[in-house]
């Protein structure tokens, strides 16, 4: 490798891993409660340490685009900056020559910014969320509290938990039952944990059922009970939601394409492809956030100014919100589709006409 590439690279990745390093603990502060609620659960040492280390996957795909940006559009103002520029073109180097060790850099970083967003993301994803579930459906009591991780949808829960998640008194929860569109409440004196089984008390349950008349009102059911005992693990099983691991969020490539093939829903799989293109577009903005930094970084004029730096955050910023609209636009697949697509050719040619504008000696 020449020199001159050895000396762009090992400033440009000096940088770069200091960025990522600075957004991974911004990422951890950020989740720190949800980290919290993890703890709380009792889990041990190395499920937490697990837990933690599956939520850095989550911020990579957006965190290596911006630090490719930040290091890329550091590294050229510093050499604009210290005149090192105008003394590599002195020796007939061009900028073509300076600028294709970075952007090859970048191309690298699009290769391993896809596999994190195609592969591990999903997967460590999904393995954060079995390792809730593995970690609370051991105390479902714990599960219905409100600082849990596990979130119950349909469901309200009041309860007071005394002893450590072991035990809880006056506990209401009322829930929707699908079947009939209708509301169910259950009230317990008592719910203690003994022995791996759930043991309740005092036992009331309300639910009501259609009539089938027209003007008729619903027929109402009340059902007391003593005492009560269930596996605790069963319980928190029947608690958990079966259908997330079929959400694109938990999906690699190979099953988001499997999926889209075997969907029957006419809707399905546009909001796979969708995800697919989503995913394509934030590998590649790596390279796009690269070139911006690499373009806008140069300058050739002695007064340093910062109309180039707001010129590339602006950019960075349109590639962003033309990302987070997409989002928002799944009823539309083309829409969405292009807001995702059509940022890079866009940025593309407004930076390599301001390395055109550099060459040519001109701000």
């Amino acid at each position: 490798m020449p020199i001159l590439w050895r000396y762009l690279l090992r400033n440009y990745f000096q940088v770069f891993f200091l960025c990522v390093s600075a957004f991974i603990s911004v990422l951890l502060v950020l989740r720190f409660q949800e980290i919290a609620r993890f703890i709380t659960s009792e889990a041990s040492f190395s499920k937490i340490a697990l837990f933690s280390l599956y939520q850095i996957p989550y911020i990579l795909p957006i965190a290596i685009p911006i630090s490719c940006l930040i290091s890329s559009l550091l590294l050229f103002q510093k050499l604009s900056y210290h005149q090192e520029i105008t003394a590599l073109r002195t020796i007939g180097l061009s900028l073509q020559n300076l600028v294709i060790p970075i952007l090859s850099s970048g191309f690298l970083l699009v290769l391993l910014n896809a596999t994190i967003a195609f592969e591990l993301a999903p997967i460590c994803r999904s393995k954060a969320r079995l390792l809730i579930y593995e970690t609370v459906t051991s105390n479902p009591l714990f599960i219905l509290q409100k600082q849990s991780p596990v979130k119950l949808k349909n469901m309200y829960i009041d309860l007071q938990v005394s002893r450590g998640a072991k035990s809880a008194e006056d506990i209401i929860v009322a829930l929707k039952n699908s079947s009939n569109n209708r509301l169910c409440l259950f009230s317990f004196k008592n719910l203690s944990l003994v022995d791996e089984e759930l043991e309740g008390n005092t036992i009331s349950y309300i639910s009501s059922f259609d009539s089938k008349k027209e003007y008729g009102f619903d027929h109402l059911m009340i059902e007391n009970q003593d005492h009560m005992k269930i596996k605790a693990i069963q319980l928190g099983q029947f608690m958990q939601h079966t259908n997330w691991l079929s959400h694109h969020d938990y999906l690699t490539l190979r099953m988001l394409l499997a999926k889209k093939s075997l969907e029957a829903h006419p809707k399905m799989p546009k909001k796979i492809l969708i995800e697919i293109v989503k995913r394509i577009s934030i590998a590649f903005a790596a390279f796009t956030f690269t070139l911006i930094g690499t373009c806008l970084g140069l300058q050739v004029g002695r007064n340093q100014s910062k109309k180039k730096t707001l010129w590339a955050i602006s950019l960075a910023a349109f590639f962003m919100l033309c990302f987070i609209i997409a989002k928002s636009m799944y009823p539309n697949a083309l829409l969405a589709i292009s807001l995702l697509l059509i940022p890079h050719p866009l940025i593309a040619w407004a930076s390599y006409r301001q390395l055109k504008l550099v060459s040519q000696g001109m701000e």
